[in-house]
């Protein structure tokens, strides 16, 4: 193989690199779609389209996150070992194979009207969702 040849071949695997990297979702997290239904008591949240492995959830107050990333959450889970893929769940409830974040601390009640951002971590992605918890 000549000089040319090896210019020509680096220059094609160079452009081939370019396209996949700017051009596919090869190497993109994938961004999880969450809706949320709130009636008189609990939230319910629901994943569009797919059940997930959770690794991580969190829920926050919104004012709060945005002025500091590292506020308390006020409910936190994480997986144990081998979350169950789930398409949905409610706000405070069970998930099977996750655990609290910190051990022994529940999930506290929604103030109505305040503003709450859901944090999901999961085997495909992340995803994120605002929310307000109606009054009861």
């Amino acid at each position: 193989m000549n000089k040319k040849n090896s210019i020509l071949i680096a220059l094609l695997l160079v452009m081939a690199g370019f396209y996949v990297v700017h051009f596919t979702d090869w190497f993109k997290p994938r961004i999880i779609q969450i809706s949320s239904i709130s009636r008189q008591g609990p939230v319910r949240f629901k994943f569009e389209n797919a059940n997930y492995k959770i690794t991580e959830l969190k829920v926050v107050p919104l004012a709060a996150f945005q002025t500091n990333k590292f506020i308390l959450p006020v409910w936190s889970l994480v997986s144990d070992s081998n979350s169950v893929p789930t398409s949905g769940f409610e706000y405070g409830a069970y998930i099977p194979g996750m655990k609290p974040g910190v051990s022994g601390i529940r999930a506290k009640p929604l103030e109505p009207g305040t503003d709450y951002r859901l944090l999901v971590t999961t085997t495909e992605g992340k995803g994120q969702h605002d929310f307000q918890a109606k009054a009861r």
